[in-house]
């Protein structure tokens, strides 16, 4: 049997139901595939198996080209970009060819043609700035698509996209004859919808939609068809794609009866469209069929609304809802919110309890140990040793400094009780070194001067080219990557007695979200001296702000998993998790 799923953490979830159900007892278990993952090579080893001749699936759409690398398709968006507008920084031009890719993303899933664009606004007088966002706008349809071919990529997006039109054509040769099912879906994206249909015309072929609701007039569905922003136009869309009507749609035969749940009633009733909700026969004037006075009151008997002063407080009350959670036995709570500003906060705040909780947008890059040590490496160099930076750069657990704990414990308590109190912040080391070359006798002063010492060799190179200016750097970006890596591994030395004979680093790459980190960092070099000749030099801030805007927006799978009773969701998570108590957050307007 294969089963298809919107993501990689539903076939977790399935997995350990499957499990769970089995009481941990061994199975084979179903292929569970996330629906943007179905692969060309899938496509390819099924075709063989089931003796398709190769001429009746074109090479073209088997072998598909590989996925751009995302910095690689940004460096190559950035040049194109650049040479609209000279005027522009490096991390604007970054900024701009981000914006660029992500619209790509969307044409290519929406199964549109980017040539296009210019019929939007064809034979119309714009003004000065929709002219240059037009110009800005033909490296899409005019310039791109030649690039693309030449580099040998094509978009994550369309890739995702051909590879279920391949899917969907091997299936038309050859339907498999054993279960597929589709589950979790709602179909908001064409290729997706094309899919659901296929799977549906197959000889065991069943869609499992979440959340649909059956209770819905044939009235109510003829008006949700020209209301594109109600939450069921998606079922819609998806149900015309099947060439199949909302009566067709059969309830899961496992659930309890609905009759007997008043707030699914209710919520029916006011998800209804503005045209029904007015009506004298199915509106709230109506009433809701079967349901007394007292149901309806009793039906959010279990619900609590919380109206709070700011977003502190929200996250302090989520997140002891979250921890009361824990002192009943097998009880799961989750908070679902789409304000990951929000989400972070609940999690400072349960660490405070030592709880990790399962989230599931993972680790962002920014957010891993590493990425925030260098941050603080460069805070230090442009606040020409600011006592705050330093002093945060000497709290941070990879900061070793080839000393031991007790050495270093030592030196960092005397840097703050003695010489960051008697010198000024924000004027380089000197002041430091001065102070302690007049007061040698002062408790701890050695040991002081051994911290800082380390700290001034190991930044050396990014300090001396930092005071250059902006007449006299030399370093492009590839260059200010490269000392910034070699100064992280420097201050992360451990003493020799700690060293790890075997793995010969320091732990600055054995850390959460180390690889990604690694990853992240080879792929931007590898781009950096692909393009880094016409890039010119950069000052240390406009290095960050580069490297800033290299890392945003990626994260990454923790290679732990939170705690299993603890969770943070999205709104696709969690149409597919069931648990004990939900919280969402953030229910503020133009956040959800």
């Amino acid at each position: 049997a294969l089963i298809l799923l919107p993501n990689r953490r539903a076939g977790r979830t399935l997995q350990t139901t499957f499990l769970r159900l089995r009481q941990g007892e061994a199975m084979l278990l179903p292929r569970m595939v996330p629906m943007g993952d179905l692969s060309d090579e899938d496509a390819v080893g099924e075709a063989i198996a089931g003796r398709i001749d190769a001429d009746m699936l074109p090479d073209a759409d088997l072998d598909l080209a590989d996925p751009w690398p995302k910095l690689r398709r940004e460096a190559a968006l950035a040049e194109l970009v650049a040479k609209t507008d000279a005027m522009l920084s490096q991390d604007h031009v970054m900024a701009l060819a981000q914006e660029l890719a992500r619209l790509m993303d969307q044409i290519e899933t929406e199964g549109l043609d980017a040539a296009k664009l210019p019929q939007l606004v064809e034979n119309s007088e714009l003004a000065a700035h929709w002219e240059k966002s037009l110009r800005f706008l033909r490296i899409l349809y005019e310039v791109w698509p030649t690039l693309e071919d030449v580099a040998g990529y094509i978009s994550p997006a369309k890739r995702r996209r051909l590879s279920i039109e391949n899917q969907i054509r091997r299936w038309d040769l050859s339907p498999p004859t054993g279960p597929v099912i589709a589950a979790g879906s709602t179909g908001s994206i064409p290729s997706t919808r094309q899919l659901l249909a296929a799977v549906l015309k197959l000889p065991q072929g069943a869609v499992v939609f979440p959340g649909m609701d059956p209770d819905l007039s044939a009235q109510a569905w003829m008006e949700i068809e020209d209301e594109i922003t109600h939450p069921r136009y998606g079922f819609f869309e998806v149900l015309k794609a099947c060439e199949q009507g909302p009566d067709t749609v059969q309830p899961w035969p496992w659930l309890p009866t609905r009759a007997q749940e008043p707030r699914t009633q209710l919520l029916s009733k006011a998800m209804l469209p503005a045209e029904t909700t007015a009506s004298l026969t199915e509106g709230w004037r109506a009433g809701v069929q079967g349901l007394s006075a007292t149901a309806i009151e009793q039906a959010f008997d279990d619900v609590t609304l919380y109206e709070l002063d700011d977003d502190d407080q929200e996250a302090q009350v989520i997140a002891l809802a979250l921890r009361q959670g824990l002192d009943q036995p097998e009880f799961v709570s989750a908070l679902v919110t789409p304000d990951r500003a929000l989400a972070e906060r609940v999690k400072g705040h349960l660490q405070r309890w030592s709880i990790e909780p399962d989230d599931s947008a993972g680790l962002r890059l920014e957010d891993t140990p590493a990425f925030k040590f260098a941050r603080i490496v460069l805070d230090l160099v442009e606040g020409k040793a600011d006592h705050f930076a330093l002093l945060s750069l000497l709290h941070h657990p990879l900061c070793q400094l080839g000393l031991t704990d007790p050495e270093r414990l030592r030196g960092r308590t005397a840097l703050d009780l003695h010489v960051l109190r008697n010198s000024p912040s924000g004027n380089g080391f000197t002041p430091m070194l001065n102070w302690m070359s007049a007061n040698p006798d002062t408790d701890g002063v050695g040991q002081a001067f051994a911290v800082l010492d380390r700290v001034i060799v190991a930044t050396q190179a990014l300090r001396q080219e930092a005071d250059k200016g902006e007449d006299g750097t030399s370093w492009t970006a590839l260059s200010w990557l490269v000392a910034l890596v070699e100064v992280l591994e420097d201050l992360a030395r451990p003493a020799p007695a700690e060293v790890d004979a075997e793995a010969e680093r320091s732990d600055l790459w054995a850390q959460t979200g180390s690889e990604s980190v690694i990853g992240f960092l080879m792929e931007w070099a590898e781009t950096l001296a692909d393009r880094d000749a016409g890039t010119g030099p950069l000052l240390l801030p406009q290095f960050r702000a580069l490297m800033e805007r290299a890392a945003a927006g990626q994260s990454l799978r923790s290679p732990f998993v939170g705690h299993p009773r603890v969770l943070i969701l999205g709104g696709i998570e969690a149409r597919l998790t069931s648990v004990d108590r939900i919280i969402l957050g953030g229910l503020n307007e133009g956040t959800w």
